[in-house]
């Protein structure tokens, strides 16, 4: 390990690096101990230690008095260590252990929660947005598809409404799109509306054509060529 090799470069172990208080095996298997814990547990593991270890003032709201008040003297198994040597043990990076520090700070001891949790992503597709491709599919099918008894050989299902093979996706998504433009409405991307389309109305689908031979056009599937005399 490179820490081993170049050390934490404190001198705060009788004026020598404090790393030297802890065989590589330690190491190993503390940060192995770390590693396994998921990032949830590993951040409780830590906000225990930091809020043992830091001396600050808090208010009532568990908002920070004094930031420059703040001191951490960090410690292993009753060792006293930089916070170098504590972050290597515990496998975080400084950012992570800063922003802990920060959260202990101004919330106490308790889970950190992420950003986006109570609120929804700027680029998350609406309950609008979604029902209104649908509806724009469901309607184009029920105009455009063509309806075959029995199963239709190719396909699984067999509530399949198949478009006419003279159309494509992108040509429908133009439709879609220039649709919402007129009715004012919000429309989605290409990649979108296929993804969209191949999830929630699968039963929807272009019909597949079979290539005849080389000097014959590709005909759809459920074609069958003129018998020859």
């Amino acid at each position: 390990m490179k820490f081993i090799e170049k050390g934490c470069g404190c001198q705060l172990h009788e004026k020598r690096p404090c790393y030297l208080q802890f065989s590589s095996d330690h190491y190993s298997m503390n940060r192995l101990h770390c590693a396994s814990l998921s990032k949830h547990d590993l951040d409780l593991l830590i906000l225990g230690q930091l809020s043992a270890l830091s001396s600050f003032e808090l208010n009532s709201e568990y908002s920070l008095i004094a930031p420059e008040r703040v001191h951490t003297s960090y410690c292993h198994h009753g060792k006293t260590i930089c916070h170098t040597t504590f972050r290597f043990l515990h496998c975080i990076g400084k950012t992570r252990l800063e922003n802990l520090m920060l959260h202990i700070q101004n919330h106490g001891i308790s889970p950190r929660l992420h950003g986006n949790l109570k609120r929804l992503p700027h680029n998350a597709l609406s309950f609008v947005c979604v029902e209104n491709v649908i509806r724009f599919l469901v309607n184009y099918a029920a105009t455009n598809a063509i309806l075959l008894p029995g199963r239709i050989p190719g396909y699984r299902s067999t509530d399949i409404k198949l478009l006419p093979s003279s159309v494509s996706k992108s040509g429908i998504w133009k439709l879609y799109n220039d649709s919402a433009e007129s009715d004012g409405v919000k429309s989605v991307g290409y990649s979108t509306f296929n993804k969209l389309w191949k999830s929630l109305v699968p039963s929807i689908t272009i019909c597949l054509t079979c290539a005849g031979p080389a000097n014959k056009t590709a005909q759809p599937f459920y074609e069958l060529p003129t018998n020859q005399k």
